[in-house]
């Protein structure tokens, strides 16, 4: 749309809004109506900044949080997403925390693709990393056998001619360069040759030496900590790669010694202060972006006011957008957000290393807080000015208060929502589920996943049932949302909102047996070869009292210190196997599951912190499946 016609089509927008008796979006606004009033003339008027170019948004992606993982995870959901054609079909992406990581991945990729003029979805292309499958120092056997059938997998343009991931042209420096920067606190690229991955420990301990350092001579109040997070999210996410080059054999040795250049750098030399150009990743330019690519989804960023709560506030749940930002219980502002930075959004949104991450009032949240008082180093947060009347406050890691991101979404009354759950769950509790459903129960609508049995049992008698992560039996489990009935008319306010929920968990056996018989992604074992392999090379990691493999439930805080390249193609090709099972039905207006048949997820007896259930010794043996209700 050219510039004057954009610029009547948002006059002719606010006026009839204004007419309504509806602010117009250009300072502090008031709160929005409660989430329990909602109609379709509510949602005009509360989100009509954001409906300006989409007046009736058909698809959100929540993307939860938890670091690293969740990253990686919510990384591959969008990947299969993009491999069906849905997500072409999303309209909002409301992230928290680590999503939050994939999240500025796509549109920092998408938005230099538009400035540059180059087709964006390159970004997903990669090659199969044949070369790593029969390693010789793993097992042979099974290996051997996959190395033979994995070229022909489904999906994959071709398998990779060398352990660089180098092609003329370099088409998979986007994958190759998150495979090689898994880490947001290392300093230099990891070396992908199939041997293990050493961890960025010297860099963690010098770290934490000169963090100790300045909070003992209070030399600076500037969280050195909290920069080199936010420096490694955009390095790793955020950074733009030029393609690679080569003068020589392209070998392992060679691509150790690659240098790395991008297009929407800062240009600051330092590997540990090298991040985005706020000039080319900022709100105004999504905004500007967003105005010229109609298609093209927005974004909402989930942080939290003030210390995490025991009771669900979904009032303290602070939004951060192109359009609009501002929570409940601080009201809404269409002016620019005070950090203009992408970089800087995601990790207010994912500032988990602050004292306002301990629940309010315990001994742990009263010291840490009088510690952030020393030294910035204890608060990762970034502080708001209040409006007139209000006093200062605090914005930090969005997942004390809802780590799905799906609260947002609903409040949009957005009719079909992808949920994905990354978030650290090795005992099935299922707690982010449970918050978000209690959430929005204190509002009267209610959430339910029909596969998920005795939901509300395993949600309101927390520590005793829970579900197996690891003898999961659906990629995607199919849900609503219900609003209330309107008591003066008797009608409901809205129609069901469709929750498609995606979990990061597995059936374990299906890949020990896929592995076991050396095949993959067939009619008999339909799983991901290059998820078969990482299982062939990690089957001695294991809990050692329910024997099931650590992955894919590995803690937030270790992996984000510490993944690796495996680790990201892992997690990576689980979430995009869930993902690519969804696709859209132009005519009726919503999303398809492949599958033909949802199975019921038993709860079973707590186990604090392992699986609730043991690994079976015999390998044919596998959970039933039994339908799920509807």
């Amino acid at each position: 749309m050219p510039q004057s016609s954009r610029f009547f089509f948002f006059v002719l927008v606010h006026v009839g809004v204004a007419n309504a008796e509806c602010p117009i979006p250009d300072g502090p606004l008031a709160a929005r109506i409660p989430i329990a009033q909602t109609t379709p003339e509510t949602l005009a008027c509360d989100f009509r900044a954001e409906r300006a170019a989409r007046p009736s948004p058909q698809v959100g992606l929540a993307l939860s949080g938890g670091g690293t993982r969740a990253g990686l995870f919510a990384h591959g959901v969008m990947q299969g997403l993009f491999d069906s054609g849905l997500l072409e079909k999303v309209d909002t992406i409301s992230s928290v925390s680590g999503g939050g990581y994939a999240a500025l991945w796509y549109f920092t990729k998408r938005m230099e693709a538009a400035r540059q003029g180059w087709d964006y979805r390159q970004i997903f292309s990669d090659c199969l990393p044949t070369w790593w499958v029969g390693d010789p120092g793993r097992q042979a056997g099974p290996l051997t056998d996959l190395q033979k059938l994995i070229a022909q997998a489904k999906g994959w343009p071709m398998a990779c001619p060398n352990s660089a991931h180098f092609a003329p042209g370099d088409p998979y420096r986007w994958q190759a360069h998150l495979a090689r920067w898994p880490d947001i606190f290392g300093e230099s690229p990891v070396v992908v040759t199939g041997s293990r991955q050493s961890g960025p420990w010297f860099q963690l301990l010098g770290m934490g030496i000169e963090a100790a350092f300045t909070t003992i001579t209070r030399l600076q109040l500037r969280s050195d900590v909290g920069d080199l997070y936010q420096a490694g999210i955009e390095r790793t996410w955020g950074l733009n790669p030029v393609p690679r080059s080569f003068n020589g054999p392209v070998n392992a040795l060679a691509d150790r010694k690659t240098k790395w250049a991008y297009t929407n750098d800062n240009g600051n030399p330092r590997r540990t202060t090298v991040g985005l150009a706020v000039d080319l990743a900022n709100w105004a330019a999504l905004r500007d972006w967003l105005g010229r690519t109609p298609n093209a989804p927005s974004w909402v960023l989930n942080a939290r006011i003030g210390n995490k709560q025991h009771d669900v506030r979904p009032e303290t749940i602070y939004e951060m957008s192109p359009f609009v930002y501002g929570s409940d219980s601080s009201k809404y502002s269409g002016a620019d957000f005070p950090y203009p930075g992408l970089g800087t959004a995601v990790r207010i949104s994912g500032a988990f290393a602050d004292y306002q991450g301990l629940p309010e009032g315990t001994g742990a949240a009263k010291t840490l807080q009088r510690f952030s008082a020393i030294t910035r180093n204890a608060r990762w947060s970034m502080e708001m000015k209040g409006e007139a009347g209000q006093a200062p406050y605090n914005l930090s890691d969005g997942g004390g208060e809802e780590n799905l991101a799906l609260y947002s979404l609903v409040r949009r009354g957005i009719p079909n929502i992808i949920a994905v759950d990354a978030s650290f769950d090795a005992a099935g509790r299922m707690d982010d589920l449970c918050r978000v459903r209690q959430g929005l129960a204190r509002d009267g609508l209610v959430l339910e996943v029909p596969a998920l049995e005795e939901l509300q049992q395993v949600c309101e008698q927390a520590g005793t049932k829970a579900y197996n992560t690891s003898a999961w039996l659906n990629p995607v489990m199919s849900g609503r949302v219900k609003w209330p009935v309107n008591p003066a008319t008797g009608a409901v306010t809205m129609p069901d909102t469709k929750i498609w929920f995606i979990k990061l968990g597995w059936n374990q056996q299906e890949y020990r047996r896929a592995f076991n018989e050396g095949q993959c992604e067939n009619a008999a074992h339909p799983v991901s070869c290059l998820l078969t392999v990482y299982y062939g090379h990690n089957t001695t990691i294991v809990d050692k009292k329910d024997r099931y493999m650590l992955f894919p439930q590995l803690s937030t805080a270790g992996l984000t210190l510490n993944s690796s390249t495996y680790l990201f193609w892992a997690y990576r090709e689980l979430g995009r196997s869930a993902g690519r099972m969804l696709t859209w039905n132009e005519a009726a207006e919503t999303i398809e599951y492949a599958a033909t048949r949802e199975c019921a997820q038993v709860a079973r007896r707590y186990v604090k912190g392992h699986r609730a259930g043991v690994l079976p010794r015999d390998t044919s043996s596998d959970p039933s499946c039994r339908d799920a209700p509807p």
